[in-house]
């Protein structure tokens, strides 16, 4: 069930209450990032460890560094495990997540390649090197087997780096 189904599942209660929409499920910052370069074609290999890990493109030649650590992003206080519990959700509201992160990761990353392509998109006005960015879609990677061509240059900046 979608999340705007479970938003209106909790708008039809007589008495209003707090509910977790999650999958009840904890996944690592670096399963996500390869789930995100995989939607791009992209196969990341991790070397070193700590801070001091990186990401290369592995299906490169060369396998270039496209993943670095940055310690300024880590939280403050950061916490052990960040994980939902949407049982009260699926009790009162028969609500269960239905989305895997491979498909939720699939549609975010869709979503960014086409409002980098969009010149009336508000991150567009802001960053005048997105207004020359091609949306993924179905250009593919026009047999080249680099993707790089069709990225935002913003995005081909970070992974260049």
């Amino acid at each position: 069930m979608t999340i705007s189904a479970g938003m209106y599942r909790m708008l039809q209660q007589e008495v209003p209450s707090d509910y977790v929409l999650a999958t009840g499920r904890t996944t690592s910052v670096r399963i996500f990032v390869e789930a995100a370069f995989r939607v791009v074609g992209i196969t990341i290999a991790w070397r070193g460890q700590g801070a001091s890990e990186v990401g290369y493109a592995a299906n490169e030649a060369g396998q270039r560094v496209i993943v670095r650590i940055d310690t300024k992003y880590y939280r403050p206080a950061e916490v052990d495990l960040l994980l939902g519990d949407p049982t009260k959700a699926k009790d009162k509201l028969g609500w269960t997540a239905q989305t895997t992160l491979d498909q939720l990761c699939e549609e975010m990353v869709k979503a960014d390649l086409v409002l980098a392509d969009d010149p009336h998109d508000e991150m567009s006005k802001r960053d005048p090197d997105m207004s020359n960015a091609t949306a993924w879609g179905s250009t593919g990677t026009g047999g080249s087997g680099r993707l790089s061509k069709h990225l935002p240059k913003r995005v081909k900046r970070v992974i260049d780096r």
